[in-house]
């Protein structure tokens, strides 16, 4: 699940720097046919209106012709004269600053999202271009379509090589496992497998160290036992080991001798 949100949230990344050159395209394109536009336009304003219709029908940018007291004077798209005064516009006050002013907003004319950029006034007259955000997201298509199919490809391969890692460390796993729980119920002699994977090869060995460990201890304890038995069973008295809960847990053969029988529980025991 993490891998699959890691692909999809790189897929994301790309797909947003790829709409970033887009537009940044987008921008510079802009801002050349204004600057061509400019170069051919009419000095009558009653020519202007042809004119943004005739760089409109060229470029495919709409083209608005602004006074600096921020008048609509014509308009590729819409009747200068129903138009409120774009003096506030954000792109427009950055071109009276004197800089080429970019903004992205919802046009208060045609109710679409849409990209602007306008130039610093000359005679007295600032040139804005827009376009839809729409055209960037047409061109971003068969960008988006093969990002998707590429991190769809990368995401099953990837998916694919995790199945087949996990089937492979999944069995030596289970030898682990069953190996540890051999161990476990006494046979101390067995081993588990050496791997080619570095950390389950350090498991085994030390399940196998624990394994030689344990054994020693057992046979410590038993060779203890042994010699406690030598020891207890040659003294010439009788001896009962009596453990926490009061049961018999041992006796020598003098017990016998001079008890007979030796009950399991010390409170069966009579004296004599």
């Amino acid at each position: 699940m993490t891998y699959l949100v890691l692909i999809g949230t790189l897929g994301w990344f790309v797909e947003r720097q790829v709409r970033s050159a887009l537009v940044d395209d987008l921008i510079t394109s802009m801002e050349s046919v204004a600057e061509v536009a400019r170069l051919d336009m009419p000095d009558s304003p009653s020519e202007l209106e042809a004119w943004a219709s005739d760089v409109f029908q060229a470029s495919g940018f709409r083209v608005t012709a602004i006074s600096l007291e921020g008048e609509v004077l014509a308009d590729s798209h819409s009747d200068p004269s129903v138009m409120e005064n774009h003096g506030d516009r954000p792109e427009v006050v950055q071109a009276f600053s004197g800089e080429v002013g970019r903004s992205f907003r919802v046009s208060g004319s045609t109710g679409f999202a849409q990209h602007y950029l306008a130039l610093p006034p000359q005679d007295g007259i600032v040139i804005r271009v827009a376009v839809a955000e729409a055209a960037v997201v047409e061109r971003l298509g068969p960008f988006r379509w093969g990002i998707f199919s590429t991190f769809v490809v990368v995401g099953l391969v990837g998916i694919g090589v995790v199945a087949l890692l996990a089937t492979r460390l999944a069995r030596p796993i289970a030898r682990i496992r069953d190996t540890t729980l051999r161990i476990a119920r006494g046979d101390l002699q067995e081993r588990p497998e050496r791997s080619s994977v570095r950390e389950l090869d350090e498991l085994g060995l030390s399940i196998t160290q624990l394994a030689e460990d344990l054994g020693e201890r057992l046979a410590q304890a038993e060779l203890a036992s042994d010699t406690l038995e030598i020891v207890l069973g040659a003294l010439p008295q009788g001896t009962v080991l009596v453990g926490p809960g009061e049961d018999i847990e041992y006796h020598n053969r003098r017990a016998r001798e001079l008890l007979g029988a030796v009950p399991a529980h010390l409170n069966a025991l009579t004296p004599h």
